[in-house]
C-alpha cells in the first residue's frame, strides 16, 4: 500500500548585521565576511574603517574604534619593528665575521 502525506518544511534562514550600524550586511561570497580583527564585531562595508592589504581571500578589517586604537601605536609598532630589523642586520654581520 502507498499513501501519499503532505509535509511542511520549516526552513530557517540566518542574517547577520552590522554590530556597528544595524544595518544587514549581504554576503555575495565567503571572503567577502568582514568582522573586526581585534574586536570581532561583524560589519558591513561602511562600517570598516581600515582594511590592511592582504593576500589571497582573508581580509584583516579594523571598525571605528579598534582603527583609532591601532593609530595610535602604529608609530610605536614601525618604530620598534625598524630597531628589530638593525638588530638583526647586526647579528647577521656579527656571525659572518666570526
Amino acid at each position: 500500500m502507498v499513501k501519499e502525506e503532505k509535509t511542511k518544511k520549516e526552513i530557517t534562514e540566518r542574517h547577520k548585521y552590522c554590530d556597528d550600524c544595524g544595518k544587514e550586511i549581504e554576503y555575495r561570497m565567503a571572503c567577502s565576511k568582514t568582522s573586526c580583527e581585534y574586536c570581532k564585531k561583524d560589519l558591513c562595508e561602511k562600517c570598516v574603517a581600515y582594511e590592511a592589504s592582504t593576500i589571497g581571500d582573508y581580509r584583516e578589517v579594523y571598525c571605528k574604534k579598534c582603527n583609532e586604537i591601532r593609530l595610535q601605536y602604529k608609530p610605536k609598532i614601525d618604530a620598534l619593528e625598524n630597531e628589530i630589523e638593525l638588530l638583526e642586520e647586526e647579528r647577521l654581520k656579527a656571525a659572518k665575521s666570526t
